[in-house]
């Protein structure tokens, strides 16, 4: 099924606020697998691969604490979408705060790519962020400069083969760096070569997106439109003074 950006972003959001995540959380979570939809990796996959753990009403809450002065959550093996944008959120106060590189760590985290969306969409002015992280043996690192180009090092070809079901445990670290990130560029490209997807790849696949909306198979965007409509109200007389559901167009 084709869709545009719009109608995927508002279609997750209302999914994400069925499953009861709270206000601004889901708005995050939307945002997460709309970018990366937007930049060509499979942010629908992801979603639907942890839509079980979403529906859950069991489990604790993401946990926080300072380890040795960095702040700390502990995800308790569930993935970004649960959590939103608070770690960019904590290493971009203590940035502004120190006038310096801070980091936030997220320790028992799955599926870390989802975050790359959320620093994809996160304003950030004058500040860059560095998303680290070990999967499978594999490292990954992603650079979202404050000019909005991206560059991700690893294997992308992972994650085309990935997201069936939801990843290993890792920790990610999330440095929020003033300025361009070009020292730590250079330090990357130097210990890993270039980047596997550069910015130049990352604007391509985005131009391409923005033009022709997105392609999602029915067997992901079948479970996010039904959890979608739980949110909806029927309508009445009542639920149209209130102003319920979409306006006369998509950006309503």
């Amino acid at each position: 099924m084709r869709v545009s950006g719009n109608e995927l972003l508002r279609t997750c959001q209302r999914a994400f606020e069925g499953f009861g995540l709270p206000a601004g959380v889901d708005r995050d979570a939307a945002d997460m697998v709309m970018r990366l939809q937007l930049l060509g990796l499979p942010g629908t996959r992801f979603a639907c691969a942890h839509l079980d753990d979403l529906r859950a009403e069991h489990g604790e809450a993401p946990g926080f604490a300072y380890h040795r002065s960095v702040p700390e959550l502990d995800a308790h093996g569930r993935c970004p979408l649960s959590i939103g944008a608070a770690p960019l959120d904590l290493a971009y106060a203590r940035a502004m705060d120190l006038h310096a590189t801070a980091t936030a760590r997220v320790v028992a985290l799955r599926d870390p790519l989802l975050m790359v969306g959320a620093a994809v969409a996160y304003g950030a002015p004058d500040h860059s962020f560095l998303l680290s992280w070990t999967e499978r043996g594999e490292a990954y690192d992603f650079v979202v400069a404050n000019t909005g180009k991206s560059n991700l090092f690893g294997d992308p070809e992972f994650w085309e083969q990935s997201g069936e079901s939801p990843g290993e445990s890792c920790t990610l670290t999330v440095a929020c760096i003033p300025g361009e990130p070009t020292d730590c560029l250079g330090e990357l490209r130097l210990s890993r070569g270039p980047p596997r997807i550069s910015a130049e790849n990352f604007a391509q696949r985005e131009a391409a997106a923005l033009a022709h909306g997105f392609e999602i198979p029915d067997q992901l965007w079948a479970p996010l439109a039904e959890a979608a409509r739980t949110v909806l109200v029927p309508a009445s007389d009542i639920s149209r003074t209130l102003g319920a559901g979409a306006g006369q167009t998509d950006n309503d």
